[in-house]
């Protein structure tokens, strides 16, 4: 597999906030916040922050997981679609690494994972879905004129 997942640095943040996938910008921007600003929020307040990085291509994703538990969040940087098709084949792999790092983290099994995602995120819904995920659209929040949808990722239905 061409992909590992590490710790990050405050600095390394501040440099991918400015790689983002436009579409990934986009949703931070429509939550109200900056990508800059979004990754130093997430840095301080996230209970753990990783980046998944491809051997050849550098990182090409961050996530993080919120003081709560089942809260996980990913952003992708532009290197991801350079390596599209392996990133999707790896997906399971990604979630399962992200459930075992919670479950070590808190010291209890952590069987799922829940967030909101911007409605205009189209392809990751889509990606979201097909590895699994339920959405409760009758639930969704609006932030700054912007509709997010709520999502749970369940390790039991992993692809």
């Amino acid at each position: 597999m061409g992909f590992n997942i590490r710790d990050t640095t405050l600095s390394e943040l501040k440099q991918l906030a400015l790689q983002l996938t436009p579409l990934d910008a986009e949703e931070v921007y429509a939550a109200g916040e900056t990508p800059m600003g979004f990754l130093e929020r997430a840095f301080y307040e996230s209970k753990c922050i990783r980046v998944i990085e491809h051997n050849k291509l550098g990182v090409v994703a961050i996530t993080g997981l919120g003081h709560n538990p089942n809260t996980a969040w990913l952003l992708n940087t532009d290197a991801v679609f350079s390596c599209k098709l392996e990133y999707l084949r790896s997906s399971g792999w990604i979630w399962r690494e992200g459930f075992k790092s919670a479950s070590q983290l808190n010291d209890t099994p952590v069987e799922y994972f829940t967030n909101y995602i911007w409605e205009g995120q189209k392809e990751h819904i889509a990606w979201l879905k097909w590895c699994g995920a339920t959405f409760k659209e009758g639930e969704a929040r609006v932030v700054n004129d912007n509709k997010f949808i709520p999502f749970v990722i369940r390790k039991e239905d992993l692809i």
